[in-house]
């Protein structure tokens, strides 16, 4: 905390409390963290959620993140997009970004807006997954995940027997792109924008320590997914406590069955209207 996360504290839709209860239901230990403040990270922490800072972290606080993932500890990312206008907490810096280039990952510098989204809703702001990859975070998981006003995310190459192992976990249908002009009237793709299907969220597994560890990031180009304003939405749940799950080692947590109802306000009969609407944009 203290970059303007979201937070266990407030109440509403800023708020990560959904998520909080559900760790402690399956019994994680969930406390805030002020590294802005001198705050150290506990020995025991097995994952550190960055929860959408608007002001970068400094150069001490990336580094001791890193020094953790280094270590074997588990850090998962929810990088926002820039913001119009000016100020520090505009810029959709996270001050991590040198290291995620490290790690073979980057938060592109765009907004992703969903066609399908923008029929069935009337806001593109809020883009969809339409495929997940084959691991054990995604395995069986019924519901796609809704962000809201995320970026797209790209896979960086590396070179050498130690590069970063970087899966993607999910992305978009071709309806949806990275918007790079923010200024135009009319929204449309062109050659400066990143062409869906977008990359959504994305896994990277360092090479193994000296004590035989691997240290993972996952990073996600949207952070109101995990607040309670989305969390309870088709898939959203699942997916947060399953990656936590698999960042923790808990294989018991990665194993839950996933819900086969979504719990928010988008219902079944309105995923079958997207599925429909893809359908149709596709064509």
């Amino acid at each position: 905390s203290g970059h303007g996360e979201l937070s266990l504290t407030e109440t509403g839709p800023r708020s990560l409390a959904v998520l909080a209860g559900r760790l402690t239901e399956l019994g994680f230990a969930v406390q805030e963290l002020d590294t802005l403040r001198g705050g150290d990270i506990p020995k025991d922490a097995r994952v550190v959620i960055l929860a959408g800072p608007m002001i970068p972290l400094n150069e001490g606080e990336a580094g001791m993140l890193r020094r953790f993932v280094e270590a074997g500890g588990a850090l998962l990312i929810c990088a926002e997009p820039k913001l119009p206008g000016e100020g520090p907490e505009r810029t959709g810096l996270t001050g991590l970004e040198s290291i995620l280039a490290d790690w073979g990952m980057e938060a592109l510098d765009n907004l992703i807006l969903d066609e399908v989204m923008r029929r069935a809703l009337g806001d593109a702001t809020f883009p969809i997954s339409e495929r997940f990859a084959l691991h054990e975070i995604t395995r069986n998981l019924q519901l796609p995940l809704v962000l809201g006003t995320a970026r797209s995310l790209r896979v960086l190459k590396q070179q050498g027997q130690q590069a970063t192992q970087v899966e993607v976990l999910a992305s978009t249908s071709e309806a949806a792109w990275g918007e790079t002009d923010f200024n135009s009237e009319i929204y449309a793709v062109d050659e400066t924008d990143d062409r869906g299907p977008v990359d959504l969220a994305l896994l990277a597994v360092l090479p193994q320590n000296e004590a035989g560890l691997a240290g993972q990031v996952l990073l996600v180009g949207d952070r109101d997914w995990l607040s309670d304003g989305l969390i309870t939405e088709f898939g959203n749940l699942d997916f947060a406590i399953r990656a936590v799950g698999h960042l923790a080692r808990r294989d018991e947590v990665v194993g839950i069955a996933p819900r086969a109802k979504s719990q928010g306000h988008l219902t079944m009969s309105f995923l079958q209207e997207l599925l429909a609407i893809l359908t149709a944009v596709l064509l």
